[in-house]
């Protein structure tokens, strides 16, 4: 390792280069300008008193008679500005003008042709700030183009103005202490250093961001448009940067691989989608889609939508939504959420086709297409592949989403939401004459939490020629929806699904729905007892419950609808609608566990308590013999296990137990055997063991058994409390 001045340094080489892949000159930004200013006052006490100064480290190999620096250019360029500025001065630049134009830049054209110019033009330097004199020079030195969209030479214009002002406070310099002014080359070719590590090197020997080699990589190949360099290094990490460097290498990766893997998706000979999205990748020909100008524009316009809309409140895209997770101790960073990514992907699509939307087409483009993702699991990352396809599909109908989907009526991916955008995209070009109203409570639907715009059903129910006496078939098509019921059933269900209202009143709507009918699944008995706006499988499943897709086929969510209907509070309704059919002769019809569970409301405590999504909630599981129903039980999870479940009959004479306020109540016993059943204990009373027996329809108190009429089971329970403990 050497030391050198700068004029030793350029002495001893042919040229010095700043490579292609380093970053542009950053010390000259304004935003740098506090930093720039104390290294200034530094450098010109050195000037004044030719006290030395060392640098530190300079890191680079040769190449052939050259030297590249890889650490450390931002300070050679910043003491390169300084000797071309004092020299000038002092009218002595003749004398190390060949020297000085030795260091130049790679990273881009303009760079370089500003560094010559500067060296080789005459001009002279006055009072006016440097770069308003070579500005004024009409493109001699520098183009419009170049001074005022090239980072780096807009960079070395506002360096020169603060050295400018730092000489005019300290005119008695000594142009030879600019050789007390050094620093050490760190030559790594000599130390027999491999190649990868010279692109990890940076400023201060920090490994080079990730996102720092991919935005070198994409614009090594291109003659990128002076604009667009500008927009990359300007606009691009203004939007990401938000205050913390990490931000913009995190964020900027994000944006760059996954628009990578979009770009992509058009070639046949593509990896493996699921491979592909994990960012962990070297940089290499896996990224060469980023290299063609076309999706680098593409990449510019969904920039400028994400800054001309996110402002608008209705794009849910901010630069925070780039960023990757990362586990704490490991570098590797994570993958995007699916979801995340096809919202991006939609993104893209309509940067690509359809690049400056109005802020109404915009919408309802992005409507749209929160429909198609929210309505899906996602689960598989090969969807994702399919969703770039459907976005390419119809981006190109995007200034009138609408009209395109009416004219487009069909699509084999997700056909099933797509068919039913087309069907309400019909209903609001139709709106659009009528003025009705179609396309206001549309636009509900789609921003309520829970429908999320997934109201095939709702529109069924309020079709004229809807028949809730026949079970579901998938086959139907009904085309006459009513808006006045519609809007009817959309707001009343909305109300229902307000996480609010299902917070303080979901046992009460639980069993005020199970008063029109069974509306379970009664194959997996799901009873949900989750937050349905939470997640999609949750959705799914409360979907095809409430159109009548499982169970008897029938669709009981209307009927509990019409229930409703009317004015005055929902909650008081629903409860008077509860009492009036628990007092009814249709109660006593129903089974022995339905009128249990509508009635005693803490078997649905129990059942809601676990909050979980939909497939992993607590079930009810039914018992059989020779086509009998003998028992009912509240599983913990998914799956009946004797150990753990609750049973239904004794639980809920448990419970009506606590409510008579019996004294010498235990606490409830999970002692549910397989054989022997009648021997089991669910709770006892003063000791004595109780349990409720529903496949020999009786209750044993200590010794003592009771028969019960399961036709009636609250009624025989008042019978068996009063016979047993004179209640």
């Amino acid at each position: 390792m050497q030391v050198f001045s700068l004029t030793t340094f350029l002495q001893t080489y042919k040229a010095v280069k700043v490579p292609m892949l380093q970053r542009d000159y950053a010390q000259g930004r304004k935003s740098q300008e506090s930093t720039a200013n104390a290294f200034l006052e530094v450098l010109f006490n050195t000037l004044q008193t030719g006290q030395d100064l060392h640098l530190d480290f300079i890191y680079g190999y040769k190449e052939q008679t050259c030297f590249i620096p890889i650490d450390g250019q931002q300070r050679l360029t910043t003491l390169w500005l300084l000797y071309f500025y004092c020299y000038k001065r002092a009218n002595q630049l003749n004398g190390v003008r060949a020297l000085l134009a030795k260091f130049t830049y790679a990273t881009r054209l303009g760079s370089k042709d500003f560094c010559q110019n500067l060296i080789k033009k005459d001009f002279k330097l006055d009072d006016q700030t440097p770069s308003q004199t070579i500005k004024n020079m009409g493109g001699i030195i520098v183009g419009k183009d170049d001074s005022d969209n090239d980072p780096t030479v807009k960079a070395m214009l506002r360096m020169l103005d603060l050295i400018h002002v730092q000489y005019k406070e300290c005119p008695n310099i000594t142009l030879e202490h600019l050789e007390c002014i050094t620093f050490t080359v760190f030559d790594m070719e000599d130390f027999k250093l491999g190649e990868e590590l010279y692109i990890k090197m940076n400023a201060r020997g920090r490994q080079l961001s990730a996102y720092e080699n991919l935005k070198a990589f994409m614009e090594a190949k291109q003659n990128i448009p002076a604009s667009l360099l500008e927009s990359i290094d300007n606009k691009w990490s203004d939007y990401f940067f938000e205050g913390k460097p990490n931000n913009l290498d995190n964020r900027g990766l994000c944006f760059l691989h996954y628009a990578n893997v979009f770009f992509s998706l058009e070639s046949s000979t593509r990896e493996d989608i699921s491979e592909a999205i994990n960012p962990n990748k070297p940089i290499n020909a896996f990224y060469a889609p980023l290299q063609e100008l076309q999706h680098i524009q593409t990449l510019d316009h969904a920039m400028d939508l994400l800054v001309t809309h996110n402002a608008q409140g209705f794009f849910n895209i901010n630069a925070a939504f780039f960023h990757l997770r990362t586990e704490e101790g490991r570098v590797e960073y994570g993958i995007l959420e699916y979801k995340k990514i096809a919202y991006f992907f939609a993104l893209l699509a309509l940067a690509k086709h359809c690049p400056k939307p109005s802020q109404k087409a915009f919408q309802d483009y992005w409507r749209v297409c929160k429909h198609f993702i929210e309505n899906h699991r996602l689960g598989d990352p090969t969807n994702l592949k399919s969703f770039g396809q459907l976005f390419n599909f119809i981006a190109p109908g995007a200034q009138d989403i609408y009209r395109f989907l009416d004219q487009h009526p069909t699509h084999s991916f997700h056909s099933d939401i797509y068919a039913l955008e087309v069907r309400k995209a019909r209903l609001i070009l139709q709106d659009r004459q009528t003025k009705q109203g179609w396309e206001a409570i549309l636009n509900a639907t789609s921003d309520h939490e829970f429908l999320r715009g997934w109201v095939d059903f709702l529109l069924n129910f309020s079709d004229a020629h809807f028949d809730e006496k026949t079970p579901f078939s998938k086959n139907f098509n009904y085309n006459s929806p009513n808006l006045e019921k519609f809007q009817q059933y959309a707001t009343l269900t909305m109300q229902i699904y307000n996480e609010d209202f299902l917070d303080q009143h979901f046992r009460l709507f639980q069993r005020a729905f199970l008063c029109v009918g069974n509306y379970s699944f009664y194959y997996t008995n799901f009873f949900y007892g989750n937050n349905p706006t939470q997640h999609f499988l949750d959705r799914e499943a409360i979907h095809d419950l409430l159109e009548g897709s499982f169970n008897t086929g029938l669709p009981y969510f209307k009927t509990f609808l019409d229930k409703l209907s009317g004015a005055g509070d929902l909650e008081k309704k629903m409860r008077n609608f509860w009492g009036d059919y628990t007092k009814s002769n249709a109660f006593l019809q129903r089974g022995w566990w339905d009128q249990l569970l509508i009635k005693q409301k803490g078997l649905f405590e129990f059942v809601n308590a676990k909050k979980d999504i939909a497939p992993r909630s607590r079930r009810i599981a039914f018992e059989w013999h020779d086509s009998v129903m003998i028992r009912v039980f509240l599983c913990n999870g998914t799956k009946l296990f004797y150990s753990t479940a609750l049973d239904l009959l004794g639980f809920g004479f448990y419970l009506y137990c606590q409510e008579k306020n019996i004294t010498g109540l235990s606490p409830y016993i999970n002692d549910n055997k397989e054989k022997n059943y009648p021997k089991s204990t669910h709770f006892k009373i003063h000791g004595k063991r109780v349990c409720a027996d529903s496949q020999n329809k009786t209750i044993h108190i200590g010794k003592e058994s009771y028969p019960i009429d399961l036709g009636n089971v609250f009624s025989s329970f008042d019978r068996v409390s009063k016979e047993a403990f004179d209640i």
